[in-house]
């Protein structure tokens, strides 16, 4: 087992994306709070990782080798972390965070067009009106928990976030 440290300073609230190197295996992300920040993460066996820090719109701003216990840089970012509110008609891309405003209708949103593993769009019933006033999920194109549909926010108060892993399986629900 090795163990790997990621440390750093960020600017603003980011996303730090770990992968392995051969293949660009996602082992998934840490979001950092503006400031210095270190990330420890343990794999089974030593591989060749590398790390990449995203600002709120899914822009690289900085990445690196990472080796057991040493340090992938010190990223700078600028762009405050923030959520969107959306009332009507929009196509999403990866990294947004959505506060749904259906209290004066249905509307849709639509994700990203070509994906990539580990991209993720958020999704926050703002209003609580979901339930009565559903929201409309569309995978443009690709698959939404496995199914070549439209995924329906049909629930008050709901929180999640849609992760997308490959063509075959699509966009994953996420919820804490």
């Amino acid at each position: 087992m090795a163990t790997y440290s990621i440390s750093g300073n960020a600017g603003a609230n980011c996303k730090v994306r770990v992968f392995v190197e051969s293949g660009n295996e996602y082992l998934g992300h840490e979001d950092v709070s503006s400031g210095a920040y270190e990330i420890k993460f343990r794999l089974n066996s030593e591989q060749d990782v590398f790390a990449v820090a995203e600002d709120v719109n899914g822009q690289t701003t900085g990445y690196g080798n990472v080796t057991p216990e040493s340090s992938a840089g010190a990223p700078t970012l600028t762009a405050p972390e923030h959520w969107d509110e959306k009332s009507g008609l929009f196509t999403a891309s990866n990294g947004d965070r959505l506060l749904l405003d259906a209290s004066g209708g249905a509307f849709q949103v639509n994700l990203p067009a070509g994906p990539i593993m580990g991209d993720t769009v958020s999704f926050v019933d703002a209003t609580g009106d979901c339930g009565t006033n559903n929201v409309t999920v569309s995978g443009s194109g690709e698959k939404i928990m496995g199914l070549a549909e439209n995924f329906i926010i049909n629930d008050d108060n709901a929180a999640f976030d849609l992760v997308y892993y490959n063509s075959t399986y699509g966009w994953r629900l996420r919820y804490e």
